[in-house]
């Protein structure tokens, strides 16, 4: 869906990919 939302607006999709473990080491401090 987000490909297609960025072909119909021109512009190009970059998506930054973060392993699901660095977030759950950020989220078991708070």
């Amino acid at each position: 869906a987000l490909l297609h939302a960025s072909v119909e607006c021109s512009r190009k999709l970059m998506v930054e990919w973060v392993a699901a473990t660095d977030l759950e080491d950020a989220t078991a401090r708070e």
